[in-house]
């Protein structure tokens, strides 16, 4: 009875064991699909096994394999079933290399030849899940967030962040990576070891990239809110006055709303509106504030403010 019982024992182990592997086989062959959401002028199809181009249409089927690309003054977006957007602008080039689903999670892999895109992806497990977005320099890998990428025709890369962040390498090189995180970038040069250090995206270009992006990819509650100050002219000479310029941006644009600043000034400048080197001042219903400062001295101006306002 002991050795018939070990025998069972193997026997439905054995059983047990094929339909494990039987049904892990079966869900890494569940592909899934992405439709086109929206387009404007000439966008195109290249299906995956065919070297045919067709025109693409609102609410077509895109899977794994299939590419993507749009003419001069096209745009394309493809929703994904998961809810994550791609945009693709004009003339672009885009491959979805990846959409398949296991029971080890999701799998998304979108490859940009050239141009530009704009990726908003919904918040992943981390521990399943992988979305990756390469060009031909680099792999970004990415865990909910929004962000652009830009290929230009010398294959460097470009990659922008607006919400949460992005781990970028070089493409034949994953052990180095760079974290970019919000309102941040890297760049990926043709030939370079290594992606460059995160800097901060230039106010005008932020401005730029959010208006450009997908409308309403921000979350709500989750604005980026940013401050710009222009000093003119930013050195003064004794006796002189300079303009102040300070402005309250939400996602790129103009706060919508009064804002309370508190302005500090450094070295000798004073506010001419009270003679001080701190001012408490309310902007104007679209976050904006001009006053003049003089000084005593030659010097450099330097400012700095705290910001008071209503988040929506």
């Amino acid at each position: 009875m002991k050795t018939n019982y070990k025998k069972i024992g193997l026997a439905l182990a054995l059983v047990a064991g094929f339909f494990v592997v039987y049904a892990m086989n079966l869900t890494a062959l569940s592909t899934r699909r992405a439709t086109v959401e929206s387009m404007s002028g000439t966008v195109e199809v290249k299906k995956n096994g065919t070297s045919k181009w067709v025109a693409a249409s609102k609410g077509m089927v895109l899977n794994e394999g299939d590419i993507v690309r749009t003419k001069s003054g096209s745009k394309v977006v493809i929703k994904l079933d998961d809810g994550s957007i791609n945009q693709l602008t004009s003339l672009s080039t885009l491959t979805i290399q990846k959409l398949n689903r296991s029971l080890r999670g999701k799998d998304t892999g979108m490859d940009v030849e050239v141009g530009k895109s704009w990726n908003k992806v919904k918040k992943l497990d981390v521990a399943r899940d992988k979305f990756n977005v390469g060009t031909p320099t680099a792999v970004a890998g990415v865990r909910g967030t929004y962000f652009s990428t830009e290929v230009e025709q010398s294959t460097d890369s470009t990659f922008d962040v607006f919400e949460g962040e992005v781990a970028v390498h070089q493409r034949n090189d994953p052990a180095y990576q760079v974290a970019v995180r919000q309102n941040h970038r890297t760049e990926v040069k043709q030939g370079a070891a290594r992606p460059a250090n995160a800097s901060q995206i230039p106010a005008d270009e932020l401005q730029a990239g959010l208006a450009g992006g997908i409308e309403g990819a921000l979350d709500a509650g989750n604005a980026i809110y940013d401050l710009n100050i222009k000093i003119d002219p930013p050195t003064l000479q004794p006796g002189a006055k300079a303009t102040v310029t300070v402005q309250f941006l939400e996602n790129g644009k103009a706060y919508n709303g009064a804002v309370t600043y508190i302005l500090n000034l450094g070295g000798s400048a004073t506010f001419l509106q009270n003679g001080a080197q701190t001012l408490e001042v309310t902007s104007n219903e679209k976050g904006l504030v001009v006053i003049e400062i003089t000084t005593t001295v030659r010097e450099e101006i330097t400012i700095s403010a705290d910001v008071q306002f209503e988040e929506r």
